[in-house]
């Protein structure tokens, strides 16, 4: 997707095939081949509900975590708090890059 981020926030060149799909057509970097993109609005709505949902999941998780070590009654370990940080960010990798987590 990299690849083609220029090409699909690009405006001009799309052609709507259906009701909220839009297509165009791209030459390849070797010249040869010819790339068909696709983007639909339903898409981007999907998209987006994942993104804020994994987000909810991430926030949900740290302040699960927030309470759960001031309620401790012994310091706790860096280390392994660092860890349980990094399978909540792994799990919701999406929305993962959204955040700055600092122990």
């Amino acid at each position: 997707m990299k690849k083609w981020e220029g090409e699909l926030v690009e405006r001009r060149g799309w052609e709507e095939v259906h009701d909220g799909l839009e297509v165009k057509l791209c030459k390849g970097p070797d010249g040869v081949e010819t790339f068909i993109l696709c983007r639909s609005a339903d898409r981007q709505e999907k998209e987006k509900a994942m993104h804020e949902r994994f987000s909810k999941r991430i926030t949900d998780d740290l302040e699960r975590l927030e309470r759960r070590l001031k309620r401790a009654k012994r310091v706790a370990n860096r280390s392994q708090v660092e860890r349980q940080i990094g399978r909540t960010l792994e799990r919701n990798s999406r929305a993962g890059k959204k955040f700055q987590v600092t122990v």
